[in-house]
């Protein structure tokens, strides 16, 4: 431990006498902005008015209003980030931003453009507080998938082409590592893998010497439960490379996952100035108003809309006489539609959520994780699961 100190030391104060040394510093008066910014921003303002007062009067929908406002402002910012270097090099090419910046190192022009948009810091403040919000409703959509048996009984997976040119061979082991067959793999008349066998790097190895082409796998996508999963759609832990253990909390593991990484994509603005700085993604157009009709083939319902009624009325199937629909709910709005009204009340809107439940009767099973920790009940997770189990047994 104190031999790590020395060596920790010896490149903290290195660090300081090159910095030392090199005499850089950086100051409010460094951050130099190009002649023009004045009247490009102006002239930008000026097209937005231009497009508010067309979105006023009704000529322009608020989409398209807002399509086009960004991409008045992302030619903007654009147009400053290639200025910016032409103008250091002939205003002052011993800038100590455009030293740091265009060095060789991990410096870039984005970077530069963050210090003079002065836009950066604000961003992040601003949108630390919507990653962490969205985490938490991620959280609150699948904290009650657990692994509850180890198999549902599925026949249904998804098919992966080898041998497909618009993905490379690193996409598709990625894709197969971990998972489990859906259907038995034949060569010929050989059999070289069966169903329900987990995918490791020795069958991986065999699917490229006997070059298969198409390995269907089963995925949570193909998982007949819905307030659950099983250990075979779900496939290897990525914590010991093993088959998830029973009890095993995936949902809140997924929502987790999805959350730490999306909280350094968002933050981006961070080094790229705060400006919007993608394309304006791709709209599909139609020459006129109407409504889209899905094939009846491919909808499916996804749980017994039934209800344990009996099946059959007057003659004719109750699934005949029941409409429903395919719903696409956002974040917000799904942890608020869930099977417990108290995980939807400690969410939020709790007096409308109570109020509904209340008058409409619902029963809360407590099946989930948030609603049990709630109550201080046990949870049907890691060694609670077992316990539970056992006492069915």
């Amino acid at each position: 431990m104190a031999y790590t100190s020395h060596i920790l030391d010896q490149v903290k104060t290195l660090g300081f006498c090159q910095a030392t040394a090199t005499s850089i510093s950086l100051g409010i008066d460094d951050l130099l902005t190009i002649p023009s910014k004045g009247w490009l921003v102006q002239d930008a303002e000026h097209q937005n008015l231009i497009l508010e007062k067309q979105h006023h009067y009704g000529n322009v929908h608020a989409v398209e209003k807002l399509r086009q406002s960004i991409e008045i402002w992302y030619a903007t910012s654009e147009y400053f980030r290639q200025e910016m270097n032409p103008n250091f090099r002939m205003t002052d090419p011993f800038n100590p931003v455009h030293i740091m910046s265009f060095s060789g190192a991990r410096g870039n022009a984005s970077q530069v453009h963050q210090l003079v948009a002065r836009k950066g810091v604000v961003d992040i403040v601003v949108r630390t507080s919507d990653v962490g919000y969205l985490t938490r409703r991620l959280v609150e959509v699948v904290q009650h998938i657990v692994v509850h048996r180890t198999d549902c009984g599925t026949i249904r997976g998804i098919s992966v082409n080898t041998k497909n040119e618009m993905m490379p061979e690193s996409s598709w082991i990625q894709t197969l590592i971990g998972r489990v067959l859906a259907d038995d793999i034949y060569r010929g008349s050989r059999c070289i893998a069966v169903r329900n066998q987990d995918i490791g790097i020795g069958l991986l190895n065999r699917f490229k010497t006997f070059q298969t082409q198409l390995i269907s796998i089963r995925t949570p996508f193909t998982c007949r439960n819905t307030s659950w999963i099983c250990r075979l759609c779900y496939g290897q832990s990525p914590t010991h490379g093993h088959l998830v253990e029973l009890g095993e909390a995936v949902g809140i593991i997924a929502g987790q996952s999805i959350g730490e990484p999306g909280t350094q994509l968002t933050l981006r603005t961070f080094h790229t100035g705060g400006v919007f700085t993608g394309g304006t993604a791709e709209q599909v157009r139609a020459p006129y108003n109407g409504k889209i009709q899905f094939n009846e083939d491919l909808v499916h319902p996804t749980r017994d809309i039934t209800q344990g009624l009996p099946k059959v009325e007057r003659g004719r199937s109750l699934e005949d006489l029941v409409c429903y629909r395919v719903l696409l709910l956002g974040i917000t709005k799904t942890s608020l539609n869930t099977q417990s009204f108290k995980s939807e009340a400690s969410f939020q809107e709790t007096a409308r959520v109570l109020s509904k439940a209340t008058l409409r009767g619902r029963i809360d099973w407590l099946k989930g994780l948030k609603e049990n920790v709630v109550l201080g009940g046990m949870m049907s997770v890691g060694t609670g699961f077992k316990r539970i189990i056992h006492r069915l047994k």
